[in-house]
C-alpha cells in the first residue's frame, strides 16, 4: 500500500516555596488599610495602624485623595521593617522590598505602571538566590536560580517522553510525558511551530495546546488512520515549581516517525 506521510493529530489535551517571613496573611498592607464600612474618609496624607489592641506600630501609609501614594510600610510585632511598597497614585511603581526577620532584604519586586516586571530573592543571609523575569505578570524561561555560593544553578529535571504505539489496535500512538525528577505543579503544554521562542506560558500567543494530566504525567493521543503515518517534530514546553519555589519553563523537540500499515 502506498506511505501516505499526513498528519492528523488529535491532541486530547487538558491541561507548575520559597521561605516567606512568618507572618499572618492579615498583617499585609492591602489589608491594614481597609476602610470601615460606614466609614466616608477619604484619607490624605500619612496614615499610621496599629496591630489590634496594641500600641505597636503595624503599617503607615501615604495617601493623596484617598488612594496610596508614595512609599507605604508595613512592620512586624517586632517593630523591624517587614515591607515598602512605593505607589504612583494607587499603582505599584519602582521597586518594593520585603524583609526576613532578620532584617536581611527577602524580595525586590520591579513594577512599571502596577505591572511586575522582575522578582528578585535572597536567602536569609542576604545572598541573591533567584531572578524570576515577568511577561504580562507571567513567569518566563529566562528563571536563574543560584546555590548560597553564588554559583548559577543549572541542573534542571529533563523533559521525558514515551512512545505507545497503539496502530493496531486503536488507529493511535499515545505519548507519555514526565520529568525525570519530580517536581511541584507540573503542567506540559504542545506548540504547533517546533521553531518559536515559548518565553511565557501564552496560550493564544504561541498556539498551545494544553496536555491532559494524569498524576504528574501528561498524556497526548494522536490519531493515525490505517494507510497514514506521522512524521513530526512536536515541541513539548514543561511548567513547573523549582525546588526554590520559582516556576520553571524548559522545552524539548521530540521527533515523532510512525507508519500505520
Amino acid at each position: 500500500m502506498k506511505f501516505n506521510y499526513c498528519l492528523l493529530l488529535s491532541l486530547l489535551i487538558g491541561t507548575l516555596s520559597c521561605e516567606p517571613p512568618q507572618e499572618t496573611k492579615s498583617n499585609t498592607v492591602t489589608d491594614v488599610i481597609k476602610a470601615s464600612p460606614t466609614s466616608n474618609e477619604i484619607k490624605e496624607g500619612l496614615h499610621v495602624f496599629n496591630y489590634d489592641n496594641s500600641k505597636q506600630k503595624r503599617a503607615e501609609i501615604n495617601y493623596t485623595k484617598g488612594v496610596k501614594n508614595g512609599v507605604a510600610k508595613t512592620y512586624y510585632k517586632s517593630g523591624k521593617l517587614k515591607q515598602e511598597v512605593n505607589y504612583v497614585m494607587g499603582k505599584k511603581d519602582g521597586v518594593s522590598k520585603m524583609y526576613h526577620t532578620n532584617g536581611n532584604i527577602y524580595k525586590e519586586a520591579f513594577y512599571e505602571n502596577n505591572e511586575v516586571k522582575q522578582r528578585k530573592y535572597y536567602y536569609q543571609d542576604g545572598t541573591l538566590k533567584s531572578i524570576a523575569k515577568y511577561i504580562n505578570e507571567k513567569p518566563t524561561n529566562e528563571l536563574k536560580e543560584y546555590y548560597k555560593s553564588g554559583k548559577l544553578k543549572t541542573k534542571y529535571p529533563k523533559i521525558l517522553v514515551k512512545e505507545n504505539d497503539d496502530t493496531a489496535l486503536y488507529d493511535k500512538v499515545v505519548l507519555e510525558i514526565t520529568l525525570s525528577e519530580k517536581r511541584k505543579n507540573v503542567r506540559f503544554y504542545v506548540a504547533e511551530d517546533h521553531n518559536i521562542n515559548v518565553k511565557t506560558i501564552d496560550i493564544a500567543k504561541y498556539n498551545l495546546h494544553t496536555v491532559n494530566m494524569f498524576d504528574k504525567r501528561g498524556v497526548v493521543e494522536i490519531t493515525i488512520p490505517k494507510g497514514y503515518g506521522v512524521m513530526k517534530r512536536i515541541p513539548i514546553i514543561a511548567e513547573y515549581t523549582t525546588i526554590g519555589g520559582r516556576k520553571k519553563i524548559d522545552k524539548t523537540i521530540y521527533n515523532l516517525s510512525v507508519s500505520h500499515i
